[in-house]
Formats: structure tokens, C-alpha cells, sequence
């Protein structure tokens, strides 16, 4: 299947000329899906297994976005799709933020590009909205 990819599908999927989001959408899960596989190549021992495990519950959970995007005919489950990455980064900051706030001295590293992001209000509009929408 790996190989099949590699040979076939790799080349098919990059000869999108003018690709439309939910295309975007389809080619990107796949290529994460790509890599996977040859993650799932390379881990052919017994203590191997864990590992294997997870990346099939990764590679199923790819497969579920894809069938959801593949059958939306309105548009929606791709904004969603490609929505998601940046509201989950702002969640992260915004946890990561308040841990600082409540143990002080705790973080060494420097929250700089948290506190740009999740102060961002471009950014902050975009993820109540999408937040807001997405609990509708």
C-alpha cells in the first residue's frame, strides 16, 4: 500500500493544477496518511507493537476525516477541518498562559510568541467564531 502510494498516488495528488480546499483537505489527510505507512514500514519488531497500535488509531482517524470531507457537498466539514489547527494552538497558548500566571517562575521558557499569538485580536475573532459555530 505504501508503495502504491508512493508510485501512484503521490504523483496523481500533485498534478492538482487548481486544487479547491476540499481537494487541499483530501490530499493533505492523505499525505499524513503516506507518511504513516512508512512510519508502520519501518516498525517490523515484536516491541514495535505499541507504536504500530497508535499509528493504525491515527491512520483510522485520518481515514474518518477523509470519508467526512469526501461527502461534504456544502463546504462546512472542510472550514472545520481546516480551522481546527489554529484553534487548538490557541487553546494551548491559552493553557500554557495561565499556568504561568498561577505558578509563577515555573516556566522557563519564554511565553513571548504564546502571549503575541493568543493576543492577536484578528485571531481571537476567528477562533470565537469558529468555536462559537462549531457548538451551534
Amino acid at each position: 500500500m505504501h508503495d502504491f502510494g508512493r508510485e501512484v498516488m503521490i504523483p496523481q495528488l500533485k498534478a492538482l493544477l487548481v486544487p479547491n480546499p476540499q481537494e487541499i483537505a483530501l490530499r493533505d489527510i492523505y499525505f499524513k496518511m503516506h507518511l504513516l505507512l512508512g512510519s508502520a514500514v519501518t516498525m517490523n519488531r515484536l516491541d514495535h507493537f505499541q507504536s504500530v497500535a497508535a499509528l493504525t488509531r491515527s491512520l483510522f482517524e485520518l481515514l474518518l476525516d477523509m470519508k467526512i470531507i469526501a461527502a461534504d457537498k456544502i463546504g462546512d466539514a472542510v472550514k472545520r477541518y481546516n480551522e481546527f489547527p489554529e484553534i487548538e494552538r490557541y487553546r494551548r497558548a491559552q493553557q500554557l498562559i495561565a499556568f504561568d500566571a498561577q505558578h509563577l517562575g515555573q516556566i522557563k521558557h519564554d511565553l513571548s510568541a504564546q502571549r503575541t499569538f493568543v493576543s492577536d485580536s484578528a485571531r481571537q475573532a476567528r477562533v470565537t467564531t469558529a468555536i462559537g459555530a462549531k457548538k451551534r
